[in-house]
């Protein structure tokens, strides 16, 4: 799914996200929260939403305890794509 259509399709809290993370190429949970000024569920239902539509990955640290965000690229996007039509 294009970003473009998958994005139309979100509420604007998780387009709030998206755009941060445009921004700022990588951000933990707390500086996308301190960042939008959105409150933690939002956040954590965007970041949810995003990595459904495979536009972001979370990168977990410190036992599950620190997450990090990055947006993925469109080819990274394309060759996860192409690998699970594959399996």
């Amino acid at each position: 799914m294009e970003r473009a259509d998958c994005v139309q399709e979100f509420a604007p809290h998780t387009e709030i996200v998206y755009e941060q993370l445009e921004e700022q190429p990588f951000m933990t949970q707390d500086e996308l929260i301190e960042g939008t000024h959105l409150p933690f569920l939002a956040v954590r239902d965007a970041t949810e939403t995003l990595k459904e539509c495979n536009l972001i990955e979370e990168i977990i640290y410190s036992h599950g305890k620190l997450r990090l965000y990055r947006l993925k690229s469109p080819e990274e996007r394309a060759r996860e794509e192409r690998q699970a039509s594959v399996a």
